[in-house]
């Protein structure tokens, strides 16, 4: 597929979770068009490339935050106020469990990976 002026534009607007109807008007192209674009491999890898690349940046502004985030959570815990330093311990209570069930997903995952390799190795 030829990346186009109207390609590019369907591109960013379904990287940025824009819908195909949404698409389609911003690339003054039918509904038709992009669905046929979606079916075109080429157009497939690029519009997961660039989706992959907006959650990448979007995770690292995400990750940026965790400090400014913790800080708040910390501060919270130190306020005079019961009832502040309540809601900051339970803020910091709920997000905490998720944060160990991510960090276990992730070790299973690396896991998995290895044993993949070490398959593929063989």
């Amino acid at each position: 597929m030829k990346n186009t002026a109207k390609t590019l534009i369907a591109l960013e607007v379904l990287s940025a979770g824009g819908d195909v109807s949404q698409a389609a008007e911003l690339a003054n192209t039918s509904r038709q068009t992009i669905y046929k674009w979606l079916d075109d491999p080429e157009f497939s890898r690029e519009l997961a490339k660039k989706q992959s690349e907006a959650v990448q940046r979007l995770s690292a502004r995400f990750i940026a935050l965790g400090d400014k985030a913790l800080a708040a959570i910390e501060a919270g815990l130190n306020d005079r106020a019961i009832s502040t330093r309540l809601r900051a311990a339970s803020i910091y209570g709920s997000k905490y469990q998720s944060f160990i069930e991510l960090g276990l997903l992730e070790q299973r995952i690396t896991a998995l990976e290895r044993q993949a390799l070490t398959r593929v190795k063989k």
